[in-house]
This record gives C-alpha cells, structure tokens and sequence, in this order.
C-alpha cells in the first residue's frame, strides 16, 4: 500500500509540475499563439485546485500508512497478533482476561484479542450495567497497557436478539421488510445503532445480506429480508442505519447459505455457476460496493462451482479473489465460528482452520470459546519461520486497527512534524441521557408502525 500511494503521489507531482510548465511557456510561445488557444488549453482554477487536494489526500494517506507501520512494528508478537482474534468473554459485570501466555523469550503476559462477541449471558438486565461492563474492559486495558478491543455483539432483531432486555424494539427482519418502508426501516436501525453506540459497543454482526429461496428458507426463516430485491433493499436501509447511528454494520453470510444448520453440518450450495451469480454473488457484490459495511463475515458454505473442497470462510478464492480482488472490498473480513461443528466434524480442526483463515485472507478468526491462546501460539510459531504468512498477518492487523480509528479507540495524532497513531485516552463515557432519548424515540418509532411494544 505504501508502494502504490508513492506512486500515485509521483504520478500527480509529475502532473503538477507538467502543469506549471505549461503554464510558464504558455507566456512565451504568446507570440505565436492566440491568446483565446492559450486560455482554452490551460488547466481552470478549478482543476489546479482538484490536483492540489488530490495530492494533498495522497501525502496524508502516506503519512497515515507510516504511522499505522510504525505503530505495528512497536507491539511485541503476542499482542500483534492477538488482534487476529474474535472472542467471548466470560460474566457482564466486571472485565477480567481468562488466560495468559508466554512465548519465547518474552515474559507471561495476559491474552487480551482484537475483539469481544457478547453473547446473551454477558447482557446485564439494565442499560447502565452493560455499559458498566463494556467500560470496564476498556479501562482494564488502558491500565494494562493493552490495545482496546473492538465489541461485537449479534443483534439483528426478532429471533436473534441479544439485547431485547435493555433496548428498543427490534422487529425480524422479515417482519421489518413486510411492514416498514425502506425510510422507516433506516431509521428503526439508526436509533438501534445509536443505543448500541452509547452502551460501548462498536461491530453489529447483522444484518443477514442473503436472499431467501427454496435452497435456504428453512434455515434463515425471518433473518432474512425475503427475496431479491426486496433483500438488497432492505439490507442496504439495516447497514445505513446502523452506520448512521455509530456501529459498523457486518453484512453476513458470504457467499450464502444452504437449508443446513452450520452449528451441526457442513452446507453444500449445489447451485450452477448461473444460479450463485443470480442469488448469491452479485446481489452481494452491489450491497458492498453501494453500502460499504464496515465487515463481512464469511459463511461456511462449500460451493459445487468454485473450490468445492474449502468452506468459504477457508477459501483463497472466496475471501481473496471474490471478496478483495474481484469486488474490490477494503474492509474487514471476518470467519464465521471455526469451532462449529460444520467444520470440526469434516475434516477442519480448530488448529487447522485457523491456518487456513490466515492463507485465505480472513482478517478476524472468530472463536465461540474465551480462550485462544493455543491457536494464537500455532501463529506466533509459523511467523517466526514463515515470512510470507508473516505478511499476511500484518495486513490484516493494519486493516484491524483501521477499524479501531473508525470506531474512535484510536486516531492519528500529530506529534511535532511526525503523524503517530495513538491508542485514544479516556474510554468511552456512558451518557444516561444520550441513551434514554435514542430508547425512547426508538419505543416510538416502533410503536407508530407495528403499535403495542415488544
């Protein structure tokens, strides 16, 4: 990255300097051209000022890119790569790591992840304890010195909900798609988003970007939007929405799913090259680009037409190939659970699963466990003797911490001439009154369109 935004900047300095030339022997040569060719040939002051900005975007990127290098190198390997990690945690009143490691040389030290998945036992039942919670965690790795993690929680309503105790409303999506408008989905989102904001919550794993059909129905059954392109619609409403309101959205599951549960069996999507175009792949592709959630999380589908033997989330293909070069995607890209039985049970162990995330691209291995400092060992080792899977890891650290500038526990702060990125100060400070006027706008938001409460 650092390579190709030097040669962008040489390519518009050299531009530039084009340019003013231009501009410099255009006086000269007056003589034998007419003054109305000379004004028509010269750049406006308009484009000189779009060349100027360009250029200026580029330096701050560059700037950027060699602060985010430099940052990355000054972690030690254990906490570098521990950001590779999605987790869960363990209680929902006071934070606490459940392991630590040492490795190699360095001294023992407390395994903190890149990221917390919150699931429905580690919501407290009021608003203020799970921000409480949230806080602690944060304060325990400021005082520990460790890089604050991202915290995720599932919450797409309806079904899978897991803050139904302590926020709005949250309806299914396909009671969403059959009773609300495209505006007033966006806007149920964007008041969800906000409450979740304000309790320290930074990834939403929702909304569920996949079209029903006989090949998946039974298994999505109201996750889903409906068909296309009610789905696309609706999906795009859920990721603005919640992005508006200060949560990265997760558009899942890529590329799709089948009638089989992944939480007990490996899904086959048998569908022709024609039909996963169709329903799966270009419907995904336009969400992306249009929408740009801030994740995707893998799915852990094989499909017949393309690397039949790999589940998406540890395909090269899938994740590389389809996600980053075909559709250009620049954001995070998460496995779903490698501990899941459609894995385990068909030949895809956690210790090689994880190998494989890492080779496919994946940025985040999401865990259903609290511990990973095993797998994370499985890492560090193959780092030290494998360069190129060295480099994969930092690629994706870079794209991790990113996400941790969006979300504000980090920023890039000037320091005398030099930019540096930071770890921000003071976590995030829970506002009773923030919260309660999104909740209660939220209750009647709902209320207005499907009356009654919860």
């Amino acid at each position: 990255m650092v390579r190709k935004n030097t040669i962008q900047l040489r390519k518009f300095l050299f531009l530039l300097v084009s340019l003013c030339l231009f501009l410099s022997c255009s006086g000269k040569e007056g003589e034998s051209n007419t003054k109305q060719t000379a004004e028509s040939s010269a750049p406006s002051q308009e484009e000189m000022q779009q060349i100027l900005q360009q250029q200026q975007e580029l330096q701050k990127q560059q700037a950027q890119q060699a602060a985010l290098q430099q940052f990355i190198q000054s972690l030690d390997p254990v906490q570098r790569y521990s950001q590779l990690f999605l987790v869960n945690l363990e209680g929902n009143t006071s934070f606490r790591p459940v392991e630590s490691l040492t490795w190699e040389d360095s001294p023992e030290q407390a395994l903190v992840p890149g990221g917390y998945l919150f699931f429905s036992y580690n919501v407290a039942d009021s608003a203020q304890k799970v921000a409480d919670f949230t806080a602690s965690i944060q304060s325990w790795c400021q005082s520990n010195q460790k890089l604050p993690p991202l915290l995720a929680i599932d919450q797409e309503g309806g079904l899978v909900n897991r803050l139904r105790t302590v926020t709005s409303p949250l309806p299914s999506a396909q009671d969403v798609a059959a009773t609300m408008t495209y505006e007033e989905a966006q806007e149920l989102y964007r008041l969800q988003g906000s409450q979740m904001q304000n309790l320290g919550f930074h990834l939403n794993l929702a909304p569920v970007a996949e079209a029903t059909s006989s090949h998946n129905q039974a298994f999505l059954d109201t996750r889903s939007y409906g068909p296309l392109p009610q789905m696309e619609d609706y999906a795009r409403a859920a990721i603005a929405g919640f992005q508006e309101g200060g949560i990265g959205a997760v558009a899942k599951h890529f590329p799709g799913n089948t009638n089989d549960d992944p939480h007990t069996g490996l899904p086959e999507i048998s569908l022709s090259q024609q039909e996963l175009q169709k329903l799966y792949l270009e419907p995904f592709r336009r969400i992306l680009q249009e929408s740009k959630p801030w994740a995707v999380l893998m799915s852990h589908a094989r499909t017949a037409v393309y690397d039949g033997e790999n589940p998406a989330c540890l395909s090269r293909f899938w994740v590389t190939q389809m996600l980053r070069q075909d559709f250009g995607y620049q954001g995070l890209i998460l496995s779903d659970d490698i501990f899941m039985a459609a894995l385990k049970k068909n030949g895809f162990p956690p210790e090689r699963s994880v190998m494989m995330a890492v080779e496919a691209g994946i940025d985040v291995i999401m865990l259903s466990e609290k511990k990973f400092g095993s797998v994370l060992k499985l890492i560090l080792d193959r780092s030290r003797e494998d360069e190129s899977f060295k480099s994969l890891l930092d690629a994706s650290v870079e794209r991790i911490l990113l996400a941790k500038v969006q979300a504000g526990l980090m920023s890039f702060q000037e320091e005398g001439e030099q930019l540096k990125l930071v770890v921000n100060s003071s976590p995030k400070v829970w506002s009773q009154e923030s919260f309660q006027t999104a909740y209660q706008q939220g209750v009647e938001h709902y209320t207005a369109v499907f009356g009654g409460t919860k």
